[in-house]
C-alpha cells in the first residue's frame, strides 16, 4: 500500500516528477473508444 502511494506520487514512467504535456492520449477517451468499437463488432458478429 505504501508502494502504490510513492509509486502514485511521482507517476510509473515519471521517476524525477517531471511534468511534460507533450505526447499524452487521454486515458478515458482512449478506453471509452476502444471499448465501445470492440463491443459494436462482438454485438455485429453474433
Amino acid at each position: 500500500l505504501i508502494h502504490l502511494t510513492f509509486l502514485h506520487d511521482s507517476g510509473s514512467n515519471n521517476p524525477l516528477g517531471i511534468t511534460s504535456s507533450c505526447h499524452k492520449i487521454p486515458f478515458r477517451l482512449y478506453f471509452t473508444l476502444k471499448d465501445s468499437l470492440g463491443f459494436t463488432v462482438r454485438l455485429l458478429l453474433l
